[in-house]
């Protein structure tokens, strides 16, 4: 899970072992990082004692502060019911306003939401040419599940024009480890489909031919 405490690589910025933070340190890093920090820390419980419901406040006032990582942990929170009452609606907004900034595991969220609708658990109509915008963009960061993703829609033509070339390059992307047999598996479709088409080609070449031959035999007998 992405909410292990962040190891400060500044020097004085270690801040996240303190539930209190003096109003100067706050100012050195950033108000909204350090909101973020003590909502990992409370997340994660090994510097304090666990505790989701305070990790959520930490990450909500980060999250009003545009901090696109902490607005990712709360649309996560929301998601899960994880310290606060699940709200699926709530977790799609803050994983769009993250998506919008470019956080890369909210895009790719924002674009699974978009995929299934209200599938999703939220009043969220199904959006497929929105579900390709957000998996390319997610793609474009080296996200190895938005790009099988985006690769699978160019393979079926969804919300977006059919291209096998398009999905073999996207597939041929993904570097990311334990994705091998994936991506194995996407390409032996890809190919299936391939000679699929091109057989359901070669019976639509002959069935023209033969109506064209029983169209001269027609006008033969005539």
């Amino acid at each position: 899970i992405c909410f292990a405490v962040q190891q400060c690589a500044v020097a004085g910025d270690c801040i996240e072992c303190s539930p209190l933070v003096s109003k100067t340190s706050s100012r050195s890093v950033g108000t909204g990082r350090v909101h973020r920090i003590h909502g990992d820390v409370y997340y994660d419980g090994e510097e304090v004692e666990q505790n989701a419901p305070r990790s959520v406040s930490w990450y909500k006032k980060a999250a009003n502060q545009n901090h696109a990582e902490a607005q990712y942990c709360l649309g996560w929170h929301y998601l899960k019911g994880l310290g606060i009452r699940r709200d699926d609606d709530e977790a799609f907004k803050w994983h769009k306003k993250a998506a919008e900034q470019g956080h890369v595991k909210s895009q790719y969220l924002v674009a699974f939401a978009y995929e299934v609708g209200t599938d999703f658990g939220a009043s969220l109509p199904k959006n497929e040419k929105e579900a390709v915008k957000w998996y390319r963009k997610a793609a474009e960061q080296g996200h190895a599940d938005a790009m099988i993703c985006l690769a699978r829609h160019f393979m079926d033509g969804e919300g977006i024009e059919k291209s096998y070339e398009e999905a073999e390059r996207w597939l041929l992307k993904v570097k990311q480890k334990g994705k091998e047999e994936e991506v194995k598996e996407a390409l032996q479709d890809l190919e299936n489909r391939k000679e699929e088409d091109k057989r359901a080609e070669e019976m639509n070449r002959s069935l023209e031919d033969m109506n064209k031959n029983l169209e001269k035999l027609e006008t033969i007998r005539q």
